[in-house]
């Protein structure tokens, strides 16, 4: 891979190269900045929340546990209650893919540089993809907040992300709650505690910043060398990224979902972990001891011990 340094317009009688050190100030970060923005308005790539049946999703499933059912178990002392804590399940598949096919652009006037005899002469396809495209990838896969990165998609936690759209919520990791469960166990037999929380994980995607920044200097036929058109830097970038995640090789992009760090490629984001607490105790209550039945002796199996994963599931983004 060989990265270029393209040539930008100073006045009407100089230029020069673009600077590419400074961090966010350089002028090829904002350009690769811009890339990523434009990408991101209409990936190739393209993930979404569906109801159900997600075609990257694997059945993701979140476990935990209800109390046992209350028992009355002995007129004279407590026992052991028949019922157990009981299992719940809720699967989820809610992640899909679209990929579009895009072929590459036909627009011949491409980004000038300087040879090693200090000529003037147009980038190759080839210098073209190294030097403007291929650094956007890079962070597409490997990052998922930097501005540079627009386009790409992670799971987060958090259901508001500045620069981002939250696409909804793929998985919830519920975990039972018995801090809050009845000590009477609602007064009555027969009957389960419920009370739960939960962590949602919600899918995200990278929408950038827009950002003004230096145009290259492009030879065409007519006016020879000149500084390339807002529009036609638009048009022939947005097509060349599109190309390259949905078909150019090396370049190639493909979501999917692993599980328990078993996925292949890159990890986009927060692992999505299900949990659930591995031991039950039995809580006792004697109700009303002073009334007419002062031996109710009731019983129930609760959900105990620390919450442990049980499993986990991650956003995997390969580059082929």
């Amino acid at each position: 891979m060989t990265v270029r340094r393209p040539l930008t317009l100073v006045d009407r009688n100089n230029f020069r190269e673009v600077t590419n050190l400074g961090g966010s100030s350089a002028e090829m970060y904002k350009i690769h900045q811009k890339i990523a923005y434009l990408y991101a308005q209409n990936p190739s790539v393209a993930l979404s929340v569906v109801s159900s049946g997600g075609n990257i999703s694997p059945v993701m499933t979140d476990e935990y546990y209800f109390s046992g059912i209350s028992e009355d178990t002995s007129n004279t002392s407590h026992a052991n209650p028949s019922s157990q804590v009981l299992l719940q399940s809720v699967t989820y598949d809610k992640i899909s893919q679209t990929i579009t096919s895009v072929s590459k652009p036909t627009y011949s006037l491409k980004p000038v540089r300087v040879d090693g005899s200090n000529s003037v002469i147009e980038m190759t396809e080839t210098d073209v993809i190294d030097t403007f495209i291929d650094p956007v990838i890079d962070l597409i896969v490997s990052d998922t907040t930097d501005v540079r990165a627009a386009g790409t998609y992670h799971i987060s936690t958090s259901s508001s992300i500045s620069n981002h759209t939250q696409l909804g919520e793929v998985f919830r990791d519920t975990v039972s709650n018995p801090s809050a469960y009845s000590t009477t166990f609602d007064g009555t037999t027969g009957t389960r505690q419920t009370d739960t929380t939960f962590t949602s994980y919600y899918l995200h995607r990278n929408d950038g910043v827009d950002v003004s920044h230096r145009l290259p200097l492009i030879i065409d036929g007519t006016s020879g060398l000149r500084e390339m058109t807002s529009s036609e830097f638009n048009t022939y970038f947005t097509a060349l990224m599109r190309a390259a995640t949905s078909g150019i090789s090396g370049h190639t992009l493909s979501f999917s979902v692993g599980t328990n760090g078993g996925g292949s490629g890159t990890q986009k984001g927060t692992s999505m972990a299900d949990t659930r607490r591995t031991s039950s105790a039995r809580a006792d209550y004697l109700a009303d001891p002073g009334d007419a039945d002062p031996n109710d002796y009731r019983s129930q199996m609760w959900p105990s011990g620390s919450p442990q994963q049980r499993a986990s599931f991650e956003l995997m983004l390969g580059r082929t």
